[in-house]
Order: C-alpha cells, then structure tokens, then sequence
C-alpha cells in the first residue's frame, strides 16, 4: 500500500476548503478508474457517475473528522471506497431481486381514482410507487420479501430501523395526502 504523496496531501488541503480545481482534479484522475470497476461489474457509466459522487461524499465526511488522515494514496484510498460501496450495492440489488415476484406481481400499480372505490392492495401499490426507489426496495425486501432488519446492507440494527421508519413515513405521508386530496 503506498502512502499518500506530496500532492495527495496538497488535494486533501484543497478540499478541506472546498477548492472546486480540486474536485475536478479527482475527477480527471480518478474517475476512468472507477467507471472501468463499475462497468467490468455489471454497472453503467451513470452507475458510475453516481457511485464515484457517493465516494467523493465519503471521501470529504472523512476530511472533517479531525481524527482521521490518509494512510494510503488518494488512487488507493478512492478505489477501496467506491470498491466497498459498489460491492454493497450489488449484494442490495441481488436482495431486491429475490424479492417474491409472484406477490409483487399480484399488485399492480394503479391510481386508486381510476375506479370508485380502490383495494387496500391498490391503494399500497400506489402509495409504494409514490416514494423514493430506495424506500421501495427496502419496504418490498422487508415486507413482501420476508426479509429481516437483520440482512439489509446497514451498519448496525438501529440504522436499519431508522431507514425503515423513514420509508415507513414517507408511505403515510402519502396516505394522508390522498386522504386530504
């Protein structure tokens, strides 16, 4: 493992002010390699884009933890992250597609206003589709999935039930909405 240069130090500086050349330097130099490990593992290049921003996004929560530093080259430092996040993002949608087709082709996506008086059925496949992707993979792998907290792809138990509640929220939002509307 290489330790990190003059210059990956003089980027980190930059960042920690955050200098936009330097945001851009990383991009110049680092992201063709994280597009090759996204695009040889099944990805696209907007997968790519995505996930080299979630990197970036670690890469600067990291620089404004006073406790940590560089203990590896930049190159090396980013490939493991996007690496570790590419990976988990894999294991979550090979979840998400185990998910029991059968039950979720059971409900088929509808506007409740379409027909006088909706089923629940249709009323939760509309309101599923309403919110965020994420959400409705988690809320799909957990309910029709019989998946548990247990298996998502959070840190810790409390997270994934935080992330649950959240989604959880969102659903009633919209239910209320409806309700109002």
């Amino acid at each position: 493992m290489a330790i990190p240069s003059a210059t990956d130090l003089q980027t980190l500086a930059q960042l920690r002010r955050r200098d936009e050349a330097a945001y851009q330097l990383l991009y110049r130099a680092y992201f063709p390699m994280i597009e090759r490990l996204v695009v040889r593992n099944s990805g696209t290049p907007d997968d790519a884009r995505d996930l080299f921003q979630d990197t970036l996004l670690v890469l600067v929560g990291q620089l404004d933890n006073e406790d940590w530093s560089l203990t590896a080259s930049l190159k090396t430092y980013l490939y493991a992250v996007a690496h570790r996040q590419w990976l988990a993002r894999l294991r979550q949608q090979a979840r998400t597609e185990r998910v029991d087709g059968d039950r979720l082709a059971e409900l088929t996506v509808c506007d409740p206003l379409e027909t006088e008086e909706p089923s629940a059925a249709q009323r939760l496949t509309h309101w599923l589709s309403r919110i965020t992707i994420h959400c409705q993979r988690l809320l799909r792998a957990l309910f029709f999935g019989q998946s548990k907290l247990a298996t998502t792809p959070y840190k810790n138990a409390n997270t994934a039930r935080n992330q649950r509640y959240k989604c959880l929220q969102q659903v009633r939002s919209i239910a209320d909405e409806d309700k109002l509307g």
